[in-house]
């Protein structure tokens, strides 16, 4: 080639580079943008069109998330405050909610895998990206560990549709004969008439709606919140919720005047002399909110709580000294004052099960904690001020306590009657049930005592379970908690992200608080506890899964190698939190002995 034509050719690059460079500054300013455009070695107008696209739909899925989060927190605020959303209004309220949030998190995930394809359409010269499977939202489908809880859950779902489908007579006959008994004892129907399983077909569709409404907001956390500060916010939101109910509750005590929230009369009756309610009105579901939320707030709090062994080999006071200088002193003093609130008014409700359940929770919180080394640390002085402030919860209210616990077969209600009653259920509807949310119509041929009381719920949550789905129910829901609590216990069994041990630790204490509870009551037909239950299972589900861990600490963040004084502590907290970042374990293994924290960083690597 000529020296003309390689000038020319020169000048026609040059020429390219400056009209690139000037739409670039015109439409591009900031650096990110300029690498969307200079990325292949022509400009491309398609690459403009969709930045400009994309761009729009970034905002718009940032609006979505920030909905999304309001909702479920707006959710765990209301449903508490709205006589704990037992009225019709405010569990269509509730409802409402939770589907609207789940179709938004739905449609955010659609336009995030539409921007996830097109951006690598445009990125033809990235091949290793492109096919790598970054960004391609895998929380979008159904983790393994969810496999088997979900299709038992469908197949749940499937069996309440089925109680709800009519049936030819001979059918009904095969599978429940008592049904079909009792459309022809109690009903004017010609022969032949198709009749449901379930003995109200409605109300078994409005308790399906409301338990699909409960799976949408328990869909929803476990995908969305995937970062500490989410889940969080999430906790914090309960914790906070619970003390002001506290406040409330003891408020509207002192200024008691025969209304709820001082406008909304009720019959005295209902309430109770001598312990408190908020706006729930029965003092057991109170102590079901404060009994779930209370583990939540241990959990949190030995995550925050700083370690007396810091200072291996250092003098006790240097040791106390360099405790009450710790930055998480604060955050951990703040949260154990809205546990000990919690807790004074747990027993303050007098509730006899919420008190045990509260036992059972705490006890197996002590057991599970001291499984792990990392949290066996933490766990003994938190121990200690938990048996002080139990001992002077009892010995502040031992004659109050000890009158309830005298009084375990008197009361308003006999629940050993009601039990006893309910098996006549079960024995004729033994395979399917009476239909989910029937317990009310069905208890009625077989109720013996209190005959001007209306009996709505079992007062046992796995006996009206029972009553409802019969034997084929019960397995299928069993299972599904059964194969999700243990999946979960499983994966925290390998956790290495310290917050993630602690709030499992937490959420698994306050699931198993409600379940022991709900052997003496009916707080998982109360919607504003069910849905918190829900939403402790999901963030439980969140912290041991979805959150890897914080930041990774190496030698150059901590120090140098030779053995290190006042920091080892924190390094063996948050130091090998990811386990799949390789060379995290050599990061750690490479020095020489860390005093006092080599056996920790072999634990958790």
């Amino acid at each position: 080639m000529s020296f003309r034509g390689v000038r020319l050719k020169r000048d026609d690059e040059k020429s390219q580079r400056i009209q690139t460079n000037k739409i670039s500054r015109r439409f591009t300013p900031r650096n990110d943008r300029i690498r969307l455009f200079t990325r292949s070695s022509k400009f491309s107008t398609l690459k403009f069109v969709i930045f400009l696209y994309s761009r729009k739909r970034n905002h718009l899925i940032k609006l979505l998330d920030t909905i999304i989060e309001k909702g479920v927190i707006f959710l765990l605020v209301f449903t508490p405050l709205a006589f704990g959303t037992v009225q019709a209004w405010s569990i269509a309220v509730m409802e409402i909610t939770a589907f609207s949030i789940f179709f938004l998190y739905l449609f955010k995930k659609v336009l995030q895998t539409g921007s996830s394809q097109l951006r690598y359409s445009g990125d033809n010269d990235n091949p290793s990206r492109r096919h790598s499977g970054e960004s391609r939202n895998p929380d979008f489908f159904i983790n393994s560990s969810l496999r088997i809880p979900t299709i038992l859950f469908i197949s749940l779902v499937v069996f309440i549709l089925f109680q709800m489908l009519p049936l030819p007579p001979a059918v009904l006959q095969a599978i429940s004969p008592a049904a079909l008994a009792t459309y022809r004892d109690f009903g004017n129907y010609p022969p032949g008439t198709y009749h449901a399983v379930s003995l109200n077909p409605y109300a078994t569709r409005q308790a399906l709606i409301l338990f699909l409404s409960y799976a949408a907001v328990f869909f929803v956390v476990i995908s969305h919140y995937r970062t500490k500060a989410q889940v969080k916010s999430l906790v914090k939101t309960i914790l906070y919720m619970g003390v002001f109910l506290v406040i409330f509750a003891i408020v509207q005590k002192l200024t008691w005047n025969g209304y709820i929230y001082w406008i909304y009369p009720i019959d005295e009756a209902l309430k109770s002399e001598f312990s408190i309610w908020a706006p729930f009105i029965n003092r057991n579901h109170f102590a079901g909110y404060m009994e779930m939320a209370i583990p939540l707030g241990m959990g949190l709090l030995i995550y925050y709580a700083p370690s007396l062994k810091t200072l291996t080999g250092a003098p006790l006071p240097t040791r106390i000294a360099h405790f009450w200088a710790r930055d998480k002193h604060v955050p951990a003093t703040l949260l154990l004052l809205l546990v000990l609130i919690m807790t004074a008014a747990l027993f303050m409700t007098f509730s006899r099960g919420g008190i045990m359940g509260f036992i059972v929770s705490a006890i197996f919180f002590t057991w599970i904690t001291r499984k792990r080394r990392s949290l066996r640390i933490k766990t003994g002085m938190l121990a200690f001020l938990a048996s002080m402030i139990f001992v002077a919860v009892i010995f502040a209210a031992w004659d109050r306590l000890e009158q309830r616990f005298a009084d375990l077969d008197r009361g308003h209600v006999g629940r050993l009657n009601v039990f006893q009653d309910s098996l006549g259920i079960v024995k004729d509807y033994p395979a399917v049930g009476t239909g989910l949310g029937t317990f009310e119509n069905a208890y009625m041929r077989y109720k013996t005592t209190e005959p001007k009381l209306l009996f709505d719920h079992a007062h046992n949550d796995y006996l009206e379970l029972l009553t409802d789905t019969g034997i084929i129910g019960v397995l299928v829901a069993s299972a599904m908690a059964l194969f999700f609590f243990l999946s979960i216990f499983r994966r925290w069994l390998t956790k290495h992200s310290m917050f993630g041990k602690c709030l499992g630790a937490g959420g698994l204490s306050s699931c198993l608080a409600i379940a022991a509870h709900s052997f003496m009551d009916f707080n998982l037909h109360i919607p504003a506890n069910a849905l918190l239950f829900t939403v402790t299972a999901a963030i439980t589900y969140a912290a041991v899964f979805n959150i890897s861990g914080g930041k990774i600490f190496t030698h150059k963040d901590v120090g140098s190698c030779p053995p290190l004084e006042g920091v080892q502590g924190e390094v063996r907290e948050e130091q090998i939190s990811n386990p799949h970042i390789s060379g995290a374990a050599t990061e750690a293994g490479n020095c020489p002995p860390l005093e006092g924290a080599q056996g920790e960083v072999r634990a958790e690597v």
